[in-house]
Parts: structure tokens; C-alpha cells; sequence
């Protein structure tokens, strides 16, 4: 059987599944984990000897359930032999690890440990094709180390790009947690919604201002009319100017094409609107026009491409993701978060 000493003056050892010895201390132990806190105390026979000071020889501790990997790994990030910890794992190392310190509560011990860890499977490009694969392992992991960053990152990805997370999520273990997610998820993704909606209906007010009569005209003439003016022109239709009436049709008939606009036809997966709003072009002008509507059309280019750049800025960063920290707390609006989103 290997044995490993974690702390050389150690007072206990732990017997991992029957092939891994790990001589620790039982006062990091305790002070790392309420559940080794109460299982070395007193009204447990492991706690009895090393309370009473009459062990003489290092007590052994035998744990046959946990993995010794991942219980070798969690001894050494308590007792700071940092030196001896692997600088990542793999995904279902991560799993295992994550599945380990949740059993013992001891997430907050190794929060940093494993924020690195998670990191190292969420941002890596080797191991992107391990959490498309398997993402509700890594959501998992993320879920049972708490770590409220890696858990936002990893539900938006999948909200944005349509991993399917959601069919997978049936291998959680606890169905009303599988329950609380997906709720989540669909707030979630209304909230991303409405915000990118906002700027669609600026961006849409922009172009459709232009279909308003008063911008009918004669060819060469001001875009603003007195009302005589304006009479003389219904009088006189085959001297109107639709240039600027044409060309904001022209964005409108864009719009609907790439499936932005009308909002109430939309029934696309947030994933799919967001490819839509990167597809979406400022349309070249291809209406004639008089050169009025051309010049005062140059102005509503640049008004409508700044609305469109906002938009598709928006889109890329907009946050899809679940909060954990309100996931755990029961409710979007309950609990401090340990980052700012909308709620």
C-alpha cells in the first residue's frame, strides 16, 4: 500500500480505499472541514484517542469510499505542500476532486486551488473538446466547488452557443436542482433578451422615422415642408421624392430578412439571435435618390451604424449565464452576489 506523509509530525492517518495511506493532521483537518471536525470529535470513536492524547502511534482513519487521488490532492492543498500538486486535471479528475471536497465541505479551503483548476478545463484549448463533450460534468464540478465565476462562464456559454446542456443536465443526481437550473437558464436568457431588445427597437426607430410623409418632397427640395408646401405635393405625385422613404425600407426589409425585426415573429433560440445580430450589415445604398436624400441618408448611415456596432457589442459580452450564488441563496433577487449582474 503507498503511503504518503503529508504532515511528517501527522497524528492520524487516513487509509483511502485501501491502497493509498495519507498521515495528516487532524488540527488542519478540523480547521479545513466541518465534516472531519465532527468525525475527530468527541462523539465519534476516531476523535476519542487523539482527544484524550493517549495514542502513542499515529491513528488510522480508514475512509473506503473516497477516491485516493482526489483525497491525496485535497490533504496536500490543506497542509500548503503546493509544491506537490499537479498545476491542473483533467475533466473527470476535476469531477472526482470536486465530488471529494463537496462530501467533506471544504470548498472554501481550497477555493483558490480550485478556481485555478476549474480554470484550466473551462479556458484551456485541450480541453475545450472534453466540456463540449461532457458539459454538464464540468457545470457540475463548478456547482459542487462553488465557484460563482467558472458556474456564470460555463451556463452562458451554453445558453449562447446551444450545447445542449440542458437535455444533458438529466445526469445530475438531484432532480430539483436539474429543475432550478433550467428555470434559471430561461430567466436567464428572457433577461439577455430584453436587454439586447432595447437596442433593436433604437436601432429600428432610426431607419423607420423616415417613412413618416413629411419626408416626401420635391427633388432638390428641403426635407421640411410647410404645409402648403406639403399640399402642393399630394397634388403633385409624380414630383415627390422617395429616396429617403426607399432607403429605410431598405434597412427595414434587412432587418426582417436577418430575423431582428419584428420582435413579435421572433421564436428563434437565443443561441441562433445572436449569430443573426453578427450577420446583420449596415445595407449599401442602391435607391435613387436626389441629392438631398443622399446627403441627409449619409448622416442616418452613421446614426444607425452606431446603433448597430452597440448592438452587436452587446450581443458578443451580454451575460445568458446563471448566478450561483442566487441559484443557492433560491431566487434571483435573494442573497449578495460575488459579481454584478442584472437582476
Amino acid at each position: 500500500m503507498d503511503r504518503v506523509n503529508v504532515a511528517f509530525n501527522g497524528d492520524i492517518v487516513l487509509t483511502v480505499n485501501n491502497v493509498l495511506e495519507l498521515m495528516v493532521s487532524s488540527v488542519v483537518l478540523c480547521l479545513s472541514s466541518p465534516v472531519f471536525k465532527v468525525m475527530l470529535g468527541p462523539h465519534f470513536a476516531e476523535g476519542h484517542a487523539i482527544l484524550s492524547n493517549q495514542a502513542t502511534t499515529p491513528k488510522n482513519i480508514p475512509l473506503p469510499e473516497d477516491d485516493p487521488a482526489a483525497m491525496k490532492l485535497i490533504c496536500l492543498l490543506l497542509h500548503n505542500q503546493n509544491k506537490s500538486v499537479p498545476k491542473y486535471l483533467h475533466g473527470a479528475e476535476l469531477l472526482q476532486f470536486a465530488t471529494t471536497v463537496d462530501k467533506y465541505d471544504c470548498a472554501s479551503a481550497v477555493e483558490f486551488a480550485s478556481a485555478v483548476y476549474m480554470q484550466s478545463v473551462v479556458l484551456s484549448p485541450h480541453s475545450n473538446d472534453y466540456f463540449t463533450r461532457h458539459p454538464v460534468l464540468v457545470l457540475q464540478a463548478a456547482y459542487l466547488l462553488d465557484d460563482a465565476d467558472s458556474f456564470a462562464r460555463l451556463t452562458s456559454f451554453y445558453n449562447k452557443e446551444d450545447m445542449r446542456a440542458r437535455d444533458a443536465m438529466s445526469v445530475f443526481e438531484a432532480p430539483e436542482l436539474l429543475t432550478k437550473i433550467n428555470d434559471a437558464l430561461e430567466d436567464s436568457e428572457q433577461a439577455a433578451y430584453k436587454i439586447l431588445s432595447q437596442t433593436i427597437e433604437a436601432l429600428i426607430s432610426e431607419a423607420s422615422q423616415y417613412l413618416a410623409d413629411k419626408y416626401l418632397h420635391y427633388t432638390d427640395c428641403p426635407l421640411t415642408l410647410s404645409p402648403t408646401e406639403r399640399q402642393d405635393i399630394d397634388l403633385a405625385d409624380d414630383w415627390r421624392c422617395n429616396g429617403l422613404r426607399m432607403m429605410a425600407l431598405l434597412y427595414l426589409e434587412r432587418a426582417a430578412s436577418t430575423g431582428l425585426w419584428p420582435q413579435q415573429s421572433r421564436r428563434v433560440k437565443l443561441h441562433a439571435f445572436l449569430a443573426d445580430i453578427q450577420m446583420f450589415e449596415v445595407p449599401k445604398t442602391c435607391v435613387e435618390g436626389c441629392a438631398t436624400c443622399l446627403r441627409a441618408w449619409k448622416e442616418v448611415e452613421m446614426d444607425f451604424g452606431i446603433y448597430l456596432d452597440r448592438l452587436k457589442v452587446q450581443a458578443k459580452h451580454i451575460f445568458a449565464g446563471v448566478c450561483l450564488d442566487c441559484l443557492k441563496s433560491g431566487g434571483k433577487f435573494a442573497g449578495e452576489c460575488r459579481f454584478d449582474h442584472l437582476k
